[in-house]
């Protein structure tokens, strides 16, 4: 048996919101990681710090919305206990991607001209990494709520 999505709780349509944000604000940073930046090193620097602070707060929300009393991962432990190793991974991820992020905040502060190819590519593989928990975490999401529950054919 498969649960139709429709049957969707408050702390789905929560998760989901933020989720949309998260990936508006990861948009805007990659746009502001391929501007050009020669002849405009400064205002480049401003922007991918900006987009990479609209980030910061996003992933903050995510943390928030999944990781409280009432949000979406303790919804999915009471419902599905059996997904509690896949959600330590992903509570391993908020933990280790704020770091990251705060790390890049910090040194983004430098705004050295000579950097902004070494920014770029850590700026990158930090995308990667947002993406790769974005896409472990709607499968926990698909499984624990509209994946096949019965076994039945």
């Amino acid at each position: 048996m498969v649960r139709s999505e429709n049957e969707s709780t408050p702390a789905v349509q929560s998760a989901k919101l933020h989720r949309e944000q998260l990936r508006i604000a990861l948009s805007a940073l990659e746009d502001a990681i391929s501007a050009a930046a020669f002849g405009r090193e400064q205002e480049w620097f401003r922007g991918v710090s900006d987009r990479l602070h609209d980030v910061a707060k996003a992933w903050d929300d995510h943390i928030r919305v999944t990781e409280s009393a009432e949000g979406l991962f303790e919804e999915i432990r009471d419902r599905e206990p059996r997904l509690a190793v896949k959600l330590d991974r992903l509570i391993t991820d908020h933990v280790e991607m704020r770091k990251i992020i705060a790390d890049q905040l910090a040194e983004l502060v430098s705004s050295d001209p000579a950097k902004i190819d070494d920014f770029r590519e850590q700026l990158l593989g930090t995308l990667g990494k947002l993406a790769r928990h974005r896409q472990r975490g709607a499968d926990v999401l698909y499984e624990a709520y509209w994946g096949d529950v019965g076994g039945q054919g």
